[in-house]
């Protein structure tokens, strides 16, 4: 307390604002920090787990459009419409072909890349097995086309599911873990502005009391003092202060003011008193001198009488 009584009034000023404005460039700092890591986190969950998640449902989604478009060929009796619908195949295998181009370039790590490796090779198969089975059609063996349909394809239709399903679903628990610590890292850096905010408004509290009793009070103080001189009120003293700041000087200059007009009107009411002591000496003189005076008068008169009688 006497420390902080001791600074000058810039020095308390400059600690009191000056911390005031650390917490809250720190409150900002976290507030930023925190932001930042939760859009850095988005983001990477918007390139990379949400991508990944809909790539791989479209992948499925294209997959089961392919199986019924050549379960449709192969109900196909006109060679047109075999054609068309393996058109709208070509379309939809170049568009797997794509997706998988896409998961190819993200950042995945090994389970997901071994787990790729294996769909490409499922995907490639089906692919060999879809033309032997476009080949039979158009040849008429529509049999052995429902064979290989209904069996190899099957097959390897449900490890294409299984496999993009597993990533998709592994993707989607990534996606609901990211978020999850997202909102606990959010729910942290609240926290943790909330104490810093706590903190900053009981300090702000400490500061105003400690600013309001070594400043305000202090000239308070002295304005009344200063009020009560100018009142002529000279018996006012001014307590002494150790302070070594503008306030201590300042009640200093006050009481060594108070202190010099004490002593001076002191100094004036003594000559006042030895001026009233000398003029009464002088008053009984003149009034010893006067009476002094009279009898001479009186011892003149009597001796001009004594002259009268005696001439």
């Amino acid at each position: 307390m006497k420390w902080f009584a001791n600074l000058s009034t810039p020095g308390k000023l400059l600690l009191a604002f000056g911390s005031m404005l650390l917490i809250l460039g720190v409150v900002i700092l976290v507030s930023y920090q925190s932001i930042t890591n939760i859009t850095s986190s988005f983001k990477s969950l918007h390139d990379q787990q949400f991508e990944m998640a809909i790539e791989l449902h479209e992948l499925r989604s294209q997959q089961n459009y392919i199986r019924g478009q050549v379960l449709e060929m192969i109900l196909t009796p006109d060679k047109a419409g075999q054609q068309k619908v393996e058109k709208n195949i070509n379309e939809a295998s170049n568009l797997v072909e794509s997706i998988i181009n896409k998961l190819s370039k993200l950042t995945l790590d090994t389970k997901d890349l071994t787990q790729l490796t294996e769909l490409k090779n499922h995907l490639n198969d089906y692919r060999q097995t879809r033309a032997q089975e476009i080949a039979l059609i158009y040849e008429g063996k529509i049999e052995e086309a429902q064979q290989l349909a209904l069996q190899t394809q099957d097959d390897n239709f449900e490890k294409i599911r299984s496999i993009s399903a597993e990533m998709g679903n592994r993707a989607e628990s990534e996606v609901d873990v990211i978020i999850a610590q997202n909102q606990l890292d959010a729910s942290k850096a609240i926290q943790l502005c909330l104490i810093l905010g706590g903190v900053a408004f009981v300090f702000g509290l400490g500061m105003m009391f400690l600013l309001h009793l070594t400043m305000a009070s202090p000239l308070l103080e002295i304005s009344a003092i200063a009020a009560r001189i100018a009142d002529c009120d000279l018996t006012t003293t001014v307590a002494a202060t150790d302070r070594a700041d503008e306030m201590g000087e300042m009640t200093q200059s006050f009481k060594r003011m108070t202190d010099t007009l004490s002593n001076q009107i002191r100094e004036i009411t003594d000559g006042v008193n030895v001026l009233a002591s000398s003029s009464n000496e002088i008053l009984v003189s003149t009034s010893q001198l006067a009476s002094g005076a009279v009898e001479s008068a009186t011892g003149i008169s009597e001796t001009m009488t004594t002259v009268e009688e005696v001439r």
